[in-house]
């Protein structure tokens, strides 16, 4: 799984590149994909909060460092 931290410099990297480009048509289209990979780290970080309030285990930074 991708680490907040990298989702977030993947982000600020498509906005320099939509900031560079003068094509609309490629601008919309960058801005829709940004958009979409918003939704889904908001989806993701409410399914987590979900798990959260539901006890559900989770696994640990560590647990996921040492099986890669």
């Amino acid at each position: 799984m991708i680490s907040n931290k990298d989702l977030h410099e993947e982000l600020n990297a498509i906005g320099e590149v939509i900031k560079a480009l003068e094509s609309p048509y490629e601008k919309t289209m960058l801005k829709a994909t940004e958009l979409q990979i918003k939704l889904l780290y908001n989806l993701r970080t409410n399914m987590v909060t979900v798990m959260k309030h539901l006890n559900v285990p989770m696994k640990s930074n560590e647990a996921r460092k040492e099986e890669e």
